[in-house]
């Protein structure tokens, strides 16, 4: 059965996930991490989670840190990096971005993680949302 692409205005979307892979950061180190938004299209990001494990095990709340900087419309998700279990939640409680972030194809997201505890974290942030393709004779509106 071919898969159905949701239309909305003049735009096909297609779901889809960013994510920064696995970033190893040992204790009290800020490592940095670079998402590329594809060239193919623009990208409406919707929900943001994020799985944190130490020695291989799932940790339900970390002591970091994040600041997350969308390089394609110069923002930052905030002022200053905050408490990762302040706004990132996993899988099963995404964090909503209200209004989506619409991400310019070819950007990218650069994201600092802050390793404040005294064990070794392998941090992996996923951006959920769709891919924005412009239907045929469709005049961009986003």
């Amino acid at each position: 059965m071919p898969e159905k692409l949701v239309i909305e205005g003049n735009y096909q979307k297609d779901w889809f996930l960013y994510s920064s892979g696995f970033v190893t950061a040992g204790s009290a180190i800020t490592v940095t991490s670079t998402i590329n938004v594809a060239a193919d299209t623009d990208f409406e990001a919707k929900y943001i989670t994020m799985e944190c494990r130490q020695a291989n095990v799932l940790v339900a709340t970390h002591g970091g840190t994040i600041n997350v900087l969308f390089t394609a419309i110069g923002k930052t998700l905030s002022n200053v990096a905050i408490p990762i279990d302040a706004i990132l939640g996993t899988g099963q409680r995404p964090y909503y971005l209200t209004p989506p972030k619409i991400l310019p194809a070819n950007g990218n997201i650069v994201i600092q993680f802050t390793n404040n505890v005294a064990t070794s974290t392998d941090f992996c942030l996923t951006f959920h949302g769709n891919k924005l393709y412009l239907r045929p004779g469709a005049q961009p509106t986003v």
